[in-house]
């Protein structure tokens, strides 16, 4: 007999019990499976409320601190491209680089990029408009993303520094030097080493429409449940890298040049390699050495 066999026979059992006594209610331990079964509702209620609140306490201060330790890294590494998640608190962020009152003496308010096939009101505002909203809900973004970061391992392009016990020791022996106590060089390293392991573990499948899909295995976490292994760093390379692709290899186009003027202004030879005229490079690398 199940679990809910047993629960309907307590209850009708007791229900003639009531009857036959007249008592017009029932208590909780007239019912032993019922009142076992609430017990572990209310514990795993007890247990996801605690994991959201959690959730919910580390996204704010990942908030809180995250565009303070962008301002901090823009002193030590000047930034030309900041490419940040629209998700999970990527806005917020965004909003803390521009607000007035977290902005200090000698900074800038930091924009997002100016799109020239989509004006955004944000365009006109003064400041460095160098903030890229990644959105891996894109599927374009996260394709382009994920083939480029393959393709960059392939061609040796991208590359991880050499990690060994010796390099781990000159890592700690400088951050004792300059007494280092946040950010060490030892945690980078070892964060590295975390990001290999999280690359080593994606799982590349195909959804029923036939689509690529990037993610990590599914891990036991209790008795009937399951979670995704984390992928924080791995996120984090590709859009590092696809924005350094970005940047890089897109290819740009030659400024109009108009020829003409007076005969002593300022003309100047063109160089051995530059092509002599402008225009589709089909074109012009032809025409360079017709003459």
């Amino acid at each position: 007999m199940g679990l809910f066999e047993k629960i309907k026979k307590s209850m009708q059992e007791a229900m003639e019990e009531r009857e036959m006594s007249k008592e017009p209610f029932f208590l909780m331990k007239d019912f032993p499976e019922v009142e076992e079964v609430h017990k572990n509702m209310c514990d795993e209620v007890e247990v996801l409320l605690a994991e959201i609140t959690e959730r919910k306490d580390r996204v704010e201060k990942i908030q809180k601190e995250a565009w303070a330790k962008i301002r901090e890294l823009m002193k030590l590494f000047p930034c030309i491209h900041i490419a940040i998640d629209k998700q999970g608190g990527g806005i917020a962020v965004t909003e803390s680089l521009h607000d007035p009152d977290k902005i200090h003496a000698g900074e800038q308010p930091l924009w997002e990029v100016i799109d020239e096939d989509k004006h955004k009101d944000t365009d006109d505002y003064s400041g460095l408009h160098i903030i890229e909203m990644c959105q891996f809900a894109k599927y374009d973004w996260l394709a382009a993303a994920n083939h480029g970061v393959r393709k960059d391992f392939e061609d040796k392009v991208l590359l991880f520094p050499f990690f060994d016990p010796v390099s781990l020791d000159i890592s700690q022996h400088q951050d004792e030097t300059k007494n280092r106590m946040f950010d060490t060089l030892e945690e980078c390293v070892l964060d590295i080493e975390e990001l290999k392991d999280e690359l080593s573990m994606i799982q590349m499948t195909q959804t029923a429409s036939g689509r690529d899909r990037w993610d990590t295995p599914e891990v036991v976490v209790g008795t009937g449940k399951k979670s995704k292994m984390r992928k924080d760093r791995y996120s984090a390379l590709l859009m590092a890298n696809m924005a350094a692709r970005i940047l890089q290899r897109t290819p740009t186009q030659a400024d109009y040049e108009f020829y003409g003027g007076f005969a002593t202004g300022g003309h100047k030879p063109k160089e051995k390699d530059e092509n002599m005229y402008t225009g589709p490079s089909w074109f012009a690398d032809s025409m360079k050495d017709v003459y």
